[in-house]
């Protein structure tokens, strides 16, 4: 083993459950992003499994009430979005729970070497501009256990007044966390964010294991 393949396997045994994350994706038409971190989990040989978020009205207009009302540990088994498993089969193959309802995120648990502290500076606000009539918010959250959703996904406040963390446009990309600025080609935004991901590793590491 090389010095950095060796501090590696000591900080996973020192932590047992270092190789579990959960990666969530909040937002509208996310089907972009989510292309990216599937790619990304296939060349960093990351295993995952994962469920999409539903909004249906009168479901989580019924659970709030419920909540209001109730005096039992509702957390526990009464959840204000639908949720349906995905699977990567072709492209788009989402599982609409009713017709009334909308889609409005993915949650994905990880597995994989080091998996929540590799992707851990992925948390924040990703802004992905297309054009002017395709401008587009994400809340990516990353956690070492799992968490409850928040509420309110649905809703455009719970995307504004937060600092964008990462801006894409079709040939530009400025990360603040990952300290990127620059242009890129048709092909190069993956081995552009997996070459930062692995210098932050990298530098994650060294302060983890002294």
């Amino acid at each position: 083993l090389d010095f950095f393949n060796l501090q590696v396997e000591i900080y996973t045994r020192l932590n047992s459950q270092s190789d579990r994350a959960y990666l969530r994706i909040y937002g509208k038409n996310f089907e972009p992003i989510l292309a990216l971190y599937l790619a990304l989990f296939e060349q960093k040989n990351i295993e995952w499994k994962a469920k999409t978020l539903w909004f249906e009205d009168k479901h989580y207009n019924k659970v709030l009430q419920e909540r209001e009302h109730s005096s039992e540990h509702w957390e526990d088994n009464i959840k204000p979005y639908l949720y349906q498993t995905y699977q990567q089969v072709g492209k788009n193959n989402f599982n609409i729970p009713s017709p009334k309802s909308s889609l409005h995120g993915i949650e994905f648990e990880l597995f994989g070497q080091c998996a929540y502290l590799y992707l851990m500076s992925e948390a924040g606000i990703h802004r992905w501009k297309f054009s002017q009539n395709q401008d587009f918010k994400y809340k990516i959250e990353v956690h070492d256990t799992a968490v409850d959703t928040p509420l309110d996904i649905h809703r455009k406040s719970f995307y504004q007044r937060q600092t964008i963390k990462r801006t894409v446009e079709p040939q530009k990309i400025k990360d603040a966390t990952l300290n990127l600025e620059r242009e890129y080609n048709r092909g190069q935004l993956l081995g552009l964010v997996i070459e930062r991901l692995d210098k932050r590793f990298e530098q994650m590491i060294d302060m983890e294991v002294l």
